[in-house]
């Protein structure tokens, strides 16, 4: 009987958001719009792919407006 391994969890990487957003145009032109909007940058999270690449998630909140959140996601990032 084959056991299969377990998978191992995400490496954890620490960036500047900065670096980040220099990274991916459109990545910072979405933040600039919500920061300008009222949002605040609660979460910023990079992983690792296989290829080399990251990937990016930023979450920003607004909480005048009955806590508004909003989340993106972008895949193939690269860092320097």
């Amino acid at each position: 009987m084959k056991y299969s391994r377990r998978p191992r969890p995400a490496r954890r990487v620490t960036i500047d958001i900065a670096d980040v957003l220099a990274a991916d145009s459109r990545l910072a032109q979405m933040d600039a719009q919500w920061l300008a909007s009222g949002y605040a940058r609660t979460s910023c999270r990079l992983w690792r792919c296989k290829d080399g690449t990251y990937t990016a998630r930023l979450v920003w909140r607004n909480r005048s407006l009955a806590v508004s959140t909003v989340s993106l996601s972008v895949e193939g990032i690269m860092l320097g």
